[in-house]
């Protein structure tokens, strides 16, 4: 077998080299995650012992599938590919954990390598790997990053794949050179071929499925955000439409009142129409500024909220005097254990 310099290694490509090539899949991270969960569990319903390669993020939530399956007392060995320093299933980088069944290796650091992730699990009836290697889009206006994934029980891929971590090693251990403690199965067994096809099948129909769910939470935003600035459009149409009449009202009292044949009378009733109109624009501006500090609350984290109880009073007793004089008898009475109003007090106020 005929591998490339370190350089130029890439384990996808491995993958797609020689017999039995599997053919790859686009998926997305959640889909990967949710992928190496159902292959360890089903190796925790075998009841081998197992050898692991494993290069994951390294972040806890990749580990906690990995931790179940040790905690199943199955796995003599754990190769754990990568930076032993930012792994939290290794306590010191490049050196072996005191029961010897976790080993760091280090790998080269290459354009391809960083790029890619697998999990590869060994036993001498069975064997299975998940490699992924990410996508960038083609285009800035194409989707985002993606991950193009293999999942094989064929011992052939694996073996080719073996071959190039053990090449890209930077500092190979005396056990890591050695030959597998299990050797590879010579073909695929029944039971392998089956869940390989269930695996490949369950995984193009949940990624099928997640990019569906996307796609309608998408265009739900897309029509949400489309009908809001189809609001904020017919509010703008509004507005306009308010503060032109004041403004052309004003503009003739104004051309009136530069002649000098008016009379007392006139020039008080020209000057009140002015006053009336400022009034309405003053008003209305008061207004969209209340409706601009409305909408901003509503999308800021920190949503005020106020008890009805303790304001109701003070809003009665404000009015009660006016109503007084219209011959009007103000009263209120307060439910007990009211929710709390999600609004500022002056708007509670003004309804």
């Amino acid at each position: 077998m005929n591998l490339p310099a370190i350089s130029k290694i890439s384990l996808y490509r491995l993958t797609q080299e020689g017999e039995m090539a599997p053919s790859p899949t686009q998926i997305s991270p959640p889909i990967l995650k949710m992928m190496v969960g159902a292959l360890v569990d089903f190796w925790l319903e075998q009841e081998v012992n197992t050898q692991l390669w494993l290069k994951l993020p390294p972040t806890y939530s990749w580990q906690t599938e990995i931790e179940a399956y040790q905690s199943q007392g199955k796995l003599q060995q754990l190769f754990y590919c990568d930076s032993g320093a930012n792994n939290p299933l290794v306590s010191t980088e490049n050196q072996v954990s005191p029961n010897g069944k976790i080993i760091p290796v280090q790998l080269q650091s290459n354009y391809w390598l960083g790029k890619e992730f697998f999990l590869i699990v060994l036993s001498p009836s069975l064997c299975s790997m998940i490699l992924a290697q990410w996508q960038s889009p083609k285009s800035d206006k194409a989707n985002s990053p993606y991950l193009k994934t293999v999942i094989t029980f064929q011992p052939k891929v694996i073996a080719r794949v073996l071959a190039g971590i053990k090449i890209a090693s930077l500092r190979p251990s005396t056990q890591f050179l050695q030959t597998n403690q299990f050797s590879l199965p010579e073909k695929v067994n029944a039971t392998a071929k089956v869940w390989e096809q269930l695996l490949l099948k369950q995984l193009q129909r949940t990624e099928g499925m997640f990019q569906s769910q996307i796609f309608g939470e998408l265009n739900s935003t897309i029509s949400n955000l489309k009908e809001t600035l189809s609001l904020k459009e017919e509010l703008l149409c509004s507005l306009v439409r308010e503060l032109r009449p004041p403004i052309t009202t004003m503009k003739t009292a104004l051309s009136l009142l530069q002649s000098n044949q008016l009379k007392k009378l006139q020039r008080e009733r020209y000057l009140s129409l002015i006053e009336r109109e400022c009034q309405k624009q003053n008003d209305l501006i008061f207004a969209l500024v209340e409706l601009i500090n409305i909408n901003q609350t509503a999308n800021s984290d920190t949503q005020p909220y106020v008890k009805i109880e303790d304001l109701i009073p003070g809003i009665v007793s404000t009015y009660q005097p006016l109503a007084q004089e219209q011959g009007i008898q103000l009263g209120y009475t307060i439910s007990p254990n009211l929710p709390l109003a999600a609004c500022s007090s002056n708007s509670l106020k003004q309804i």
